[in-house]
């Protein structure tokens, strides 16, 4: 068997064995054709190694279609997106106020969520009362055991809403308030953080970056955006990459410098 690997090194085939160590992004990257985890390898082509990642499914019955991407080209550009673009100086005061925006969305979605549970609420206790004036009119006494039916799973129904109604209420109540200087000062720290720690940020990625998603065409790189405002809520920003840019080898000029020409898709 080691013979068989041997060889097929010496004529140049690709080998792919998942090793047991830690990769910088394993975990966080998911292919969008199937769903499933991508995994770290170690390739081998014409006696030279490099890591890459490859679909979990892609040796499996299900044959995934999605290419293999290499660690190298991922790593170099996701620091470059963080420390020349989103988290760097220049272009902050630009990223702050798209977080800010993603702010005020996720806040508009919490009161929307409320007032659609107390819509629905008071929709509930009309269909009560209704029911109840049916079972005392004489025209309605045969269908008594019914009413009573639809008012016993309404009040379920009603409870299981007030709780929800209660949660919602909750989240806004204690909803952190957006601080612009705050926001600044953790990007700052993270992009700080980022060079202080260039050769292993695996620890600072786990904490920025929600997802990796793969396909064969674009990369989306999900952020973690209420690490920044200083939330449990998962307000996340996703930004769109060509595959084509990401593997560019070391050329990285041709990749974003500015904020603003990043495309961004908002959750």
């Amino acid at each position: 068997a080691v013979q068989g690997i041997l060889n097929e090194r010496r004529h140049g085939i690709h080998v792919a064995r998942v090793e047991n160590r830690e990769y910088q992004f394993s975990g966080l990257l998911k292919c969008r054709l199937c769903g499933h985890t991508l995994c770290g390898t170690k390739t081998y082509s014409h006696d030279l190694a490099y890591s890459q990642y490859v679909c979990c499914a892609r040796q499996s019955k299900e044959r995934c279609s999605v290419k293999a991407l290499r660690e190298d080209y991922l790593e170099g550009y996701i620091y470059r997106l963080f420390t020349k673009c989103l988290l760097y100086g220049e272009t902050l005061d630009g990223f702050c106020e798209l977080v800010r925006s993603l702010y005020i969305r996720e806040y508009d979605k919490l009161k929307e969520d409320f007032e659609r549970i107390n819509a629905r609420i008071e929709a509930i206790n009309n269909d009560i009362e209704q029911s109840r004036l049916e079972m005392q009119s004489e025209d309605y006494g045969r269908l008594r055991v019914y009413n009573a039916e639809i008012i016993a799973t309404k009040e379920r129904e009603r409870r299981e809403l007030t709780y929800e109604r209660q949660v919602a209420e909750e989240r806004i109540v204690h909803f952190p308030k957006f601080n612009a200087k705050k926001v600044a000062r953790s990007a700052t720290a993270y992009h700080k953080a980022l060079e202080e720690n260039k050769d292993n940020p695996r620890k600072i990625w786990l904490e920025l970056i929600n997802r990796i998603v793969v396909d064969n065409d674009y990369i989306r790189v999900v952020i973690n955006v209420n690490r920044l405002i200083g939330t449990e809520l998962p307000i996340t920003l996703t930004v769109l990459e060509k595959r084509d840019n990401v593997a560019l080898k070391n050329e990285w000029k041709h990749l974003p410098t500015t904020f603003q020409q990043v495309t961004v898709e908002v959750a």
